[in-house]
């Protein structure tokens, strides 16, 4: 993850013997977005005489260590012995000095507070996996185990028609969780994302008991996805609940095959139509396999913070692109202060900036508009960029593909959701 520098403060108070038997506060400010603190106290007494010290946050006391230790560290899946890891929310935090052995003649006690802030990044993930809760191979811990070996930031546990997973104990993990359900139906399959147990029964008896249960899902603060909605390698897996409403669309489901192609074709029909849908992707991982892999393909999103409310959040936005693995291509690409999802509302005369990292000579690279491919050009070395001006687009996104040799093949790489700009016109639904 990507940290700011290191901020300090330091809190100075003079101690008197009069204040022994009570517990001070030593109030400070965190800002937003915090990744981790540390608390230093430098002892300026000597036993017999003792001081406790602790940290509260907003809300409760996070930690105590009463006289054995005088420094504490803090972050979100770590913490010093005797405090609690999570989130360090912004808010009035104190330092707690318990007063309970004090010499006669006063002193000064000086605290160093230092916290490091998490920088705007693109974290990367997959969002579409199973355990051994319903028809995958591995536990949960040995999927996050995997996940993690695979080079992703996050994961959603996406097991068929049970919250189970979301529920159980794991050990502790570097990941960023996300809570999630397939939610499959003998007529199509929906990822539910953000809520642990969204769905307490999940059959479908027609399309009004479909939208009732979506809306339900939604209410308690839930996004979906229609999963491989073109998918007909088996019986009720593709998508036959209607396409018109707003959720996401997993354009991209494990290993690239004819009917990633054709979300992809059908996503690109709604674009032209002024639809703003969500383009996403999911692996699909069940077990071992030598095609279907954790993070292939890997879904970038980019956050003011990593954690699963704004990876959800700017997911919803738009703020995404897909790749074939955690490992790229990257890519920039904006106009102005706009970047991929949003929509530019002074497009006269603006220009989209695009730069490629992690390719390789002769990838293609297509930028792609209403009006189908807009350029194209053969990427000659590892970083590529251009500046693209707008005229009368309704959205520009990009795509990469790679020529794989044993297939004989081009494939997609790379596939963006796509910066608006207002000479659209239509449905946004």
């Amino acid at each position: 993850m990507q940290l700011s520098s290191a901020h300090t403060i330091m809190i100075s108070r003079k101690i008197r013997r009069q204040d022994q038997g009570i517990i001070m506060e030593l109030p400070f400010t965190l800002p937003d977005h915090v990744a981790d603190l540390t608390v230093d106290l430098k002892p300026t007494w000597s036993p017999p005489y003792v001081v406790d010290f602790g940290v509260a946050d907003p809300s409760r006391i996070r930690g105590w260590s009463g006289g054995a230790r005088y420094n504490c560290h803090i972050s979100r899946f770590q913490a010093t012995h005797g405090y609690l890891p999570g989130p360090l929310n912004k808010g009035i935090w104190s330092i707690l000095l318990g007063l309970y052995r004090l010499p006669p003649e006063s002193f000064d006690i000086e605290v160093t507070i230092t916290w490091r802030q998490f920088c705007p990044q693109w974290v990367k993930g997959d969002l579409h996996v199973h355990t051994l809760h319903s028809d995958g191979s591995w536990t949960v811990d040995e999927t996050l185990d995997r996940v993690a070996k695979a080079g992703l930031d996050f994961v959603a546990l996406t097991d068929h028609n049970t919250s189970s997973q979301n529920l159980s104990a794991h050990k502790p993990s570097s990941l960023i969780i996300v809570p999630g359900m397939e939610w499959t139906t003998y007529h199509g399959h929906a990822n539910i994302f953000g809520v642990p147990d969204p769905l307490p029964d999940w059959r479908v008896a027609n399309n009004d008991d479909f939208d009732e249960k979506l809306a339900s899902v939604r209410a308690q603060g839930s996004y979906v996805s229609i999963n491989h909605p073109f998918d007909t390698s088996q019986p009720g897996i593709s998508w036959e609940w209607g396409l018109d409403r707003k959720t996401w669309v997993e354009i991209w489901n494990g290993p690239w095959r004819p009917s990633n192609q054709a979300a992809v074709d059908w996503w690109q029909t709604q674009l032209c139509k002024g639809r703003h849908l969500v383009a996403i992707s999911g692996s699909d991982t069940h077990g071992p396999s030598t095609l279907v892999h954790h993070g292939q393909p890997t879904t970038w999103v980019w956050v003011p913070t990593p954690d699963t409310g704004s990876i959800l959040s700017a997911i919803n936005d738009g703020h995404v692109f897909i790749t074939q693995d955690s490992y790229g291509p990257e890519l920039s690409m904006h106009c102005g202060p706009y970047i991929v999802g949003d929509t530019v509302t002074e497009s006269k005369n603006s220009t989209v900036e695009i730069q490629v990292q992690k390719v390789l000579p002769q990838d293609r690279i297509r930028l792609i508009s209403q009006r189908g491919v807009e350029m194209e050009a053969m990427i000659d070395d590892s970083t590529w960029q251009l500046r693209y001006s707008i005229a009368d687009q309704m959205f520009i996104r990009v795509e990469i593909h790679r020529y794989r040799q044993d297939w004989e093949f081009w494939l997609p790489i790379l596939i963006s959701n796509p910066i608006y700009f207002t000479q659209e016109t239509g449905d946004e639904s």
